[in-house]
């Protein structure tokens, strides 16, 4: 979830006198807010600064100048500032280097302050492990309810979220969750909409099934940009005993569902669920690091983040334990889902066979320490193993490496290879190699890999059917390495449905 910036402006900054109300546009509020910001006033400061960010009030959109006046603000002990440089860290913008621990710290800082803003993001920071912090769902939950209960609806999202799934120590509760996805649906909340739209499509936390009103929610998270809801619209069909007067129902004339755009042939006939972990490696201990795998993680959980997925969790720089401990959780969230997919940057290798992706404690002495070291590839699939109706497994884990050349073989005919063994997966399972078994894929001399770039660009493209998009993806990559790289799938979905990232 991309951070939510605090809503320190509106369209028109309303001024009121005894008896006299006006309103103050944007443009003149920039130059009231530039005026007490030279005089020091961190307030201000703090404001012109979300102005600069987002380009309101006649500026040209300037990070830099924002984290500037954000860094002027946070120093005098500004929360909101403290909060929105924290943003820019952890997203490498404004011309600072990315820094999950700076931001970390900042949203501390702004949480303990009571900033409810600063609070969810420390939750959000605590919920996927990041900053150097350990994942701990408690302490996320604890956090969320913090923002929560200062009506920040993103918190209220996310606490909902751990209701409805019993994350955080909490007992599932379907009714507390529908209860805080309304509230911050009713604040224009695009992913509660979406949340809420699903819980009156099956009529779950006490709320009567109703397909009509979880139509009308969709639309308005779709009208939104919320790309999930735009896959549901297609896939509720309102009977015609449902239909009424428009006579007498006038206030649902907002409610008609459009058509859609994209292709509505063999789509499923019920919103789905999907969930999605991201792992990047990059800071391994024994051996040198990979410059793009993190950048190429956080990229692609965002753009999922944008096709609408229920939940995208992603971690980054894992051991072998903290990977385990991430797959055991996402595993539990995958029982109860449509989709579930797997995206993994970092270092992989084959052992006879078998094949194997690679924490960054890993130390890989010896072939016999694969076992104890090392990730089994068959772990990843056992976590998305019981999605409903799609798993796919991504793995940007085929290049060069450089623990081949130290691991010494106990066996002299066991095979170690520096790529990845080709793997047959049964049902409805993907498994996408960023190069063909037994050869390996490049790092990338850019911001991405070639393969985390093209996957980048044709995640964000609607109305293109999965088997399609990676038909693209190999002939993008072919293109930038110059024949040298060839992406591959294995395995094969049913011929009843066809499955699509994003509609419009």
């Amino acid at each position: 979830m991309r951070r939510i910036l605090l809503a320190l402006a509106i369209a028109l900054t309303v001024i009121a006198l005894p008896g006299v109300t006006f309103a103050i546009s944007d443009e003149e509020t920039v130059r009231l807010l530039k005026r007490d910001a030279d005089q020091g006033n961190a307030n201000a400061q703090g404001r012109l600064g979300y102005f600069y960010e987002t380009g309101r009030g006649g500026l040209a959109k300037d990070d830099r100048e924002a984290a500037r006046l954000y860094r002027l603000a946070a120093d005098q002990g500004n929360a909101s500032a403290r909060n929105n440089l924290g943003g820019l860290y952890r997203d490498g913008r404004g011309g600072l280097t990315k820094d999950d621990r700076e931001a970390l710290r900042l949203f501390k800082l702004a949480a303990d302050q009571g900033n409810a803003y600063g609070q969810l993001n420390l939750g959000l920071f605590n919920r996927d492990g990041r900053g150097g912090l350990s994942k701990d769902d408690r302490e996320a939950a604890r956090l969320f309810k913090l923002a929560a209960d200062q009506a920040q609806a993103d918190a209220r999202v996310n606490l909902g979220y751990f209701y409805e799934t019993g994350h955080g120590g909490l007992a599932k509760d379907d009714r507390e969750a529908a209860r805080l996805f309304k509230l911050a649906a009713d604040q224009g909340n695009a992913g509660a909409r979406v949340n809420l739209g699903y819980f009156c499509e099956k009529g779950r936390g006490d709320i009567a099934q109703d397909d009509r009103e979880a139509a009308r929610l969709l639309k308005l998270a779709a009208d939104q940009g919320n790309a999930n809801a735009r896959t549901a619209l297609n896939q509720i069909t309102l009977q015609p005993s449902q239909e009424v007067s428009a006579a007498s129902n006038a206030h649902l004339k907002q409610e008609v569902v459009e058509p859609s755009s994209a292709p509505t042939a063999n789509l499923p006939s019920v919103p789905e669920r999907r969930v999605a972990l991201v792992i990047g490696n990059s800071a391994y201990q024994t051996v040198s690091g990979l410059p793009n795998t993190t950048n190429d993680a956080r990229a692609i959980a965002e753009v999922l983040k944008a096709d609408g997925f229920s939940s995208v969790r992603m971690i980054l720089d894992m051991t072998r334990a903290s990977m385990i401990a991430s797959l055991n959780d996402f595993q539990r969230e995958a029982h109860t889902s449509d989709w579930a997919v797997v995206y993994y940057a970092g270092h992989g290798l084959e052992v006879s066979g078998a094949n194997y992706l690679v924490p960054i404690d890993a130390k890989l002495g010896d072939d016999r320490d694969i076992q104890d070291e090392a990730v089994s590839v068959d772990r990843i699939l056992s976590a998305v193993e019981n999605a409903k109706k799609l798993r796919l497994v991504m793995l940007d884990a085929c290049r060069d490496n450089p623990f081949l050349k130290r691991m010494h073989r106990s066996i002299a005919t066991r095979s170690i290879s520096r790529g990845l063994a080709a793997i047959e997966p049964v049902g409805a399972t993907l498994i996408v190699f960023a190069a063909k078994d037994g050869e390996t894929a490049e790092d990338g001399t850019g911001g991405h890999s070639p393969f985390a770039a093209s996957l980048i660009k044709r995640l964000q493209q609607p109305t293109i059917e999965i088997n399609k998009l990676f038909r693209l993806v190999t002939s993008d990559v072919l293109k930038a390495t110059g024949n040298q790289q060839r992406p591959f799938v294995y395995g094969s979905l049913p011929g009843e449905e066809d499955y699509y990232f994003r509609l419009r």
